[in-house]
């Protein structure tokens, strides 16, 4: 089989017959398609986006080591790990306090800035972000309900 580089991550081989398959550069695994013209290329594709040994694909559970400033000039260390949960809400907060319009998170400027801040992050879409302010509105409300009936 002879090889030449396909795509940055799969090399195009061919089998005896002539076919033309691709190959995986991290895995080795031999894949249909392409794009020869019998068949597209989106099985190797798919194949890229779930490949374990794909080093794009890690996952750093790993917290980093960040300095923060304090009010007295001083600096701190800490330890800072993403979490999308709470960048989910911070999202939905600046949202509101910014008041900016819900089809801010869907420009191509935020998610461009979004994905070099973090490319693992999935940013959600206007209609969630509308949800999750519906449900966050729902909270405060019943917590100043809890708070005005207490006193």
């Amino acid at each position: 089989m002879r090889r030449k580089p396909l795509k940055k991550h799969m090399y195009a081989i061919y089998d005896e017959e002539g076919n033309r398959w691709g190959k995986c550069k991290y895995c080795e695994k031999k894949l249909a398609g392409s794009g020869s013209g019998k068949s597209g290329t989106s099985s190797q594709n798919k194949h890229i986006k779930n490949c374990e040994k794909n080093p794009a694909n890690k996952k750093d559970d790993k917290p980093n080591l960040v300095s923060k400033n304090t009010d007295d000039g001083q600096g701190t260390l800490g330890m800072w790990k993403f979490d999308p949960i709470k960048a989910r809400i911070l999202l939905v907060r600046m949202i509101i306090i910014d008041e900016l319009p819900f089809v801010f998170i869907e420009r191509a400027g935020f998610r461009k800035f979004m994905e070099a801040l973090c490319p693992n992050i999935k940013v959600p879409s206007r209609f969630t972000v509308a949800r999750d302010i519906l449900d966050l509105y729902l909270e405060e409300k019943v917590k100043l309900r809890n708070f005005f009936c207490k006193k």
